[in-house]
């Protein structure tokens, strides 16, 4: 399982790497996508989390956006 520290703020690169394991190990809960990039040429990711084995039902649940 990954673990996530709360002793310390992520640099990009860790951020980005934890992210990517995350939606390796759990695609039937996570989809990373990437919205945009920033100014400095770097990408602004979007995580959905969902039970994504329902298929269709998953699209019809409720959602936020943070």
């Amino acid at each position: 399982m990954l673990k996530v520290n709360f002793d310390h703020f992520y640099t990009y690169a860790e951020l980005t790497d934890f992210l990517n394991s995350a939606a390796q190990s759990y695609p039937e809960f996570m989809k990373l996508s990437v919205l945009t990039d920033s100014d400095e040429g770097r990408h602004v990711y979007l995580v959905t989390l969902a039970d994504f084995s329902l298929g269709e039902a998953a699209e019809q649940r409720g959602a936020y956006y943070v």
